[in-house]
């Protein structure tokens, strides 16, 4: 079940969002998501995934980013359950179709068996694929002191 749930239209303009739905709510929230294999979703993926879920991973500019926060919603917690649903409707909010590896690690046990899935090379992630590599430089750092 997806943990944040979201309604687009044709252009991709978010028409819905709703931070952890019930699960009795999920049906209202169904889409055809068949238009996403552009992207990369094969037709057998869109028919069983029927949702679009947020990633939580958002672009702002600067101006906007900080009217939400200090003028429009100074007291609000959490961003994806307090400002993205109220503002639905009244700002653009558009969003763009990941089809490739994704794992919600919103909470520790789940960020636990993602790196477990890792170490055992059960992840669906490949990191070694030539076609799509990762880019990254060590990072020497110095060692970790404890004190007892």
């Amino acid at each position: 079940m997806p943990s944040k749930s979201t309604q687009v239209d044709e252009d991709m303009n978010v028409e819905q969002f709703e931070e952890k739905p019930p699960e009795a709510m999920l049906h209202t929230m169904s889409m055809d998501t068949s238009c996403y294999t552009s992207y990369g979703l094969c037709a057998d993926d869109a028919e069983e995934k029927p949702y679009v879920a947020s990633m939580g991973i958002y672009v702002f500019k600067k101006k906007a980013l900080l009217d939400l926060l200090y003028r429009e919603f100074p007291h609000a917690v959490d961003f994806s359950r307090d400002v993205l649903p109220a503002v639905i409707g009244e700002r653009r909010i558009v969003a763009y179709p990941h089809t490739t590896y994704w794992e919600d690690v919103g909470n520790l046990k789940d960020y636990f068996q993602a790196h477990m899935a890792l170490a055992k090379g059960t992840l669906k992630l490949q990191l070694f694929d030539k076609t799509h590599p990762i880019f990254t430089s060590a990072r020497t750092l110095p060692p970790t002191k404890a004190r007892t």
